[in-house]
């Protein structure tokens, strides 16, 4: 089925340039319909309903929000109620400096999972062992772990306050998010505090002084459904599809602007732009249907979709994922990912001939790159374990993600040959970008997606590129 995939794809290149090779009118059209201030304007949209984590009030806020636009676009769209899971809603918290002076913390947040907790006051330590913790604040530079916080817990601590990664001059007046395990009876809550406020503590402490703060959380966990929402695009053998998606959660729980508001934009973007072409008569419908699909939460609702499809995968032709599109730090530039999986040849050679006749025009991206698998975006829920994946099926779907910045830290990757890049500055490896907000309470859109908004569409623009090679 590999080789029949492949070949699949192969001869929808082949088709293509007869009717959209770069300089057609539809490729023109589409590329000027992006609209980077449209992106802009969606993520604030969605940042301001919430977190919008699968099953929260927040997620049904942004589900209802996307069938609306899509919808008021012309594509047919439904929401999907996902299988019910654990959900966790942190509606207010508090945390302040009580002594030595008093006084707020910078951005603090609470860890997904974390319990009610009513308003209180604590010292703060950072010693170990049960006698010094027990009652106490403790003050630690690592993310929790499971094991970590039942050792807290054991402990007598009565709060965790974490300024992971640990890092000066990272994370300074926002702080990194994370999650304690998903139940209902977690017993102590996890702030996650910036770097300067840990470093704050830190030198109270030298000094022989006891910092105290006081705390309160007010949280819901329930369980419930999280809303997907799928749009459609007909095409004229509609059995066959291609999902072109982005999860719609902050899957910290923080803001999640650029993670990933970022990525639902493009996904609306394009889809706006190319139903408008077949609105106008400027482009016939597709040879195949394409789904945008808004995931309700990260992996548990794209393997909920595969389950519900699982007699009939043979029919996705590929997929076309979007994760953190909005920021970077060292690079402007696109980034293409999974050019070591066999069957991802056609796909990945359609965008990376796309990255090469747009790189370094006036607009554009300045480099572009595409890059091994590297896991942890809902592209690899199509994909199977040996390359960071987790389908079970022997099936064969082409699967990337076009994103522009990953994790909180550049990271060098090894290339894979025979995919160097036109366009990457000479003599340099391959790094990957990061975010300096990436699950962060400092992932708002005026530090991230206002500031560049044209790397989304670059991504939106890339992506509909690609499709319009590939099924017009």
């Amino acid at each position: 089925m590999r080789t029949a995939l492949t070949a699949a794809l192969s001869c929808l290149l082949l088709a293509a340039p007869a009717r959209t090779n770069n300089g057609h009118p539809a490729e023109r059209e589409f590329v000027r319909l992006v609209s980077a201030d449209s992106a802009r304007r969606y993520v604030q949209e969605l940042v301001a309903c919430g977190p919008r984590q699968g099953g929260t009030s927040s997620n049904q806020r942004a589900a209802q929000y996307l069938q609306q636009r899509f919808h008021a676009w012309g594509l047919a769209t439904k929401i999907i109620s996902d299988p019910e899971k654990l959900a966790h809603e942190a509606q207010h918290w508090q945390l302040a400096y009580v002594f030595p002076e008093a006084g707020n913390f910078l951005r603090p947040w609470p860890y997904g999972f974390s319990p009610a907790t009513a308003a209180r006051e604590a010292e703060v330590t950072m010693a170990t062992g049960s006698a010094a913790m027990r009652g106490k604040a403790v003050l630690t530079d690592k993310l929790v772990s499971r094991r970590q916080y039942e050792a807290y817990v054991t402990a007598g601590a009565v709060a965790l306050l974490s300024d992971a990664p640990g890092r000066d001059g990272d994370y300074t007046e926002w702080a990194m998010i994370g999650e304690l395990p998903s139940r209902r009876d977690n017993p102590i809550p996890v702030f996650a505090i910036s770097r300067s406020d840990g470093n704050r503590l830190r030198a109270l402490l030298s000094q022989g002084l006891t910092p105290r703060v006081s705390f309160a959380l007010q949280t819901r966990i329930y369980h419930s459904r999280p809303q997907t929402v799928i749009a459609t695009i007909a095409g004229a053998v509609p059995e066959k599809r291609f999902v072109y998606c982005a999860h719609g959660d902050s899957d910290s729980g923080g803001p999640g602007a650029d993670d990933n508001a970022s990525g639902v934009a493009a996904v609306m973007e394009t889809a706006r732009a190319l139903q408008q072409l077949i609105t106008v008569q400027k482009l016939p419908p597709p040879r195949h249907t394409i789904e945008f699909i808004i995931w309700g939460s990260e992996y548990f609702s794209t393997n909920a979709y595969l389950a519900r499809r699982s007699n009939e995968l043979e029919r996705i032709l590929g997929v076309i994922n979007f994760d953190q599109t909005g920021t970077g730090t060292r690079q402007q530039a696109i980034y293409f990912e999974g050019n070591d999986i066999p069957w991802n040849e056609s796909l990945l050679r359609t965008l990376d001939r796309i990255g090469g006749e747009f790189c370094g025009r006036p607009g554009f991206w300045q480099a572009y790159t595409t890059n091994p698998a590297q896991g942890g975006t809902d592209a690899y829920a199509f994909l199977p374990p040996q390359f960071r994946g987790t389908l079970k099926s022997p099936q064969r779907i082409p699967a990337t993600t076009i994103f522009t910045a990953a994790w909180d830290e550049s990271s060098q990757l090894e290339q894979t040959p025979g995919w160097d890049s036109s366009c990457w500055p000479a003599q340099t490896p391959l790094e990957i970008d990061h975010s300096r907000y990436y699950h962060s309470s400092g992932d708002i859109p005026e530090w991230t997606t206002d500031r560049e908004p044209w790397r989304m569409a670059w991504a939106a623009q890339a992506g509909g590129l690609a499709l319009l090679r590939l099924l017009w």
